[in-house]
């Protein structure tokens, strides 16, 4: 069970900290690999080495 909201668009904040790049949308924060989708879509980069698929 998720709070409500959870996952609705991303809150139009301006970003005052490293903690708020992470904000993907409501109640979700992501790191991303440079090679992943996200990353091509702005999501903050912080996963490093080989990009495994499963």
């Amino acid at each position: 069970m998720l709070p409500a909201g959870t996952n609705m668009d991303k809150p139009d904040i301006s970003v005052q900290t490293e903690e708020d790049r992470l904000l993907w949308a409501v109640n979700k924060w992501l790191i991303a690999h440079p090679e992943s989708k996200e990353a091509g879509q702005g999501a903050a980069i912080g996963l490093y080495g080989t990009n495994l698929s499963v």
